[in-house]
């Protein structure tokens, strides 16, 4: 009788720890559930937050590019301009012997107000964008072009001697 009582703890206890281990089981399976759970939203909230900084980022790119950018003419504006030659003079490293030069030309269309009070002011805005696509043409791809402002250029003329800057000038004029 020792030994059937006996055996009846023995399986009374192991029905517990049984009991207890699928107990224990379910409640780390829960536990697994919800960490899952709160995995996947911090996922779906990091995923969100990328998302919102890569619009960041493409908001900025076009508030950087319409802070140096006329729109008119769409050449770079003065602050685009300073920008753009700092970035040339900055990263050019002259050749043995060769100083950093650059030239200027300060281009003004003479008597625009007569465009202007002729074709009005789109004529004055059309006709100011020819001039910048005639001007985009008429200089090099190195060169600056930037509208100050009004019927004003400015045109820097990076390695450009005075020289070399006056030819092209008259060029441009002609």
């Amino acid at each position: 009788m020792n030994n059937v009582l006996s055996l009846n703890s023995s399986r009374l206890l192991d029905r517990i720890h049984i009991n207890r281990l699928q107990t224990t089981v379910a409640r780390l399976q829960g536990e697994l559930a919800a960490i899952q759970g709160e995995r996947l939203q911090l996922q779906i909230k990091i995923l969100e937050y990328l998302e919102t900084m890569i619009d960041l980022r493409k908001q900025n790119a076009i508030l950087t590019e319409l802070s140096i950018t006329d729109p008119l003419t769409g050449l770079l504006s003065r602050r685009g301009m300073l920008s753009r030659f700092h970035g040339q003079i900055d990263s050019r490293v002259p050749e043995f012997g060769a100083p950093k030069v650059a030239t200027a030309l300060f281009v003004d269309v003479d008597n625009f107000k007569r465009v202007n009070d002729a074709l009005g002011h789109a004529g004055g805005d059309a006709a100011l964008v020819g001039l910048s696509r005639i001007m985009e043409h008429s200089f090099r791809a190195e060169d600056i072009l930037c509208r100050l402002g009004g019927d004003e250029f400015l045109v820097i003329l990076p390695r450009a001697t005075i020289e070399q800057a006056r030819r092209k000038a008259e060029e441009f004029q002609h």
